[in-house]
């Protein structure tokens, strides 16, 4: 599993050689956690990828003169 961060938001990628890999995430701003289920059909050691993005919220700030 790798996490990057950025200015748009944090990315969670995955890659697996199991039969099934789970993901789950929660940030301040979502009102319920977030999961992703990925399934490796073919199997034999192949490897299956993923991943999800947490976006952040702009904020635009007024500026007061």
């Amino acid at each position: 599993m790798a996490v990057k961060k950025t200015v748009d938001g944090i990315y969670l990628f995955f890659g697996h050689n199991t039969e099934s890999f789970a993901l789950a995430s929660m940030n301040s701003e979502d009102r319920k956690p977030v999961s992703v289920m990925s399934r490796n059909n073919k199997g034999h050691g192949n490897v299956a990828q993923g991943g999800r993005v947490c976006r952040r919220k702009r904020v635009e700030f007024a500026v007061m003169s």
